[in-house]
């Protein structure tokens, strides 16, 4: 038993490595109010944190998270002439969460 206990231990610890090493990442889709994320605070996403397109069709772009709920996140560009919509279905990176 105690040496399935000890596999079982040493399996959790690398998966557990790994997702904190993991880049927390979501595709957004454009709406009349901004970039929706399908991830939130439940996810360790808050206000005023940052994320980052890095698209071969799109310009490195960088975003805050402006609102989140439990599982959704409404993000914004920085730069002000960035059209949300050119953004849509693009992945971002999130820089910052818990």
């Amino acid at each position: 038993k105690e040496s399935f206990v000890n596999l079982i231990a040493k399996h959790a610890a690398s998966l557990a490595e790994k997702m904190r090493c993991s880049p927390l990442s979501a595709t957004v889709i454009a709406k009349k109010d901004g970039l929706h994320a399908p991830i939130g605070s439940r996810q360790g996403i808050e206000s005023n944190r940052l994320a980052v397109v890095d698209d071969k069709d799109v310009p490195w772009t960088i975003l805050r998270v402006v609102k989140t709920s439990t599982n959704s996140s409404l993000l914004m560009p920085l730069n002000r002439q960035r059209s949300v919509s050119e953004l849509s279905g693009k992945s971002v990176s999130f820089l910052e969460f818990n």
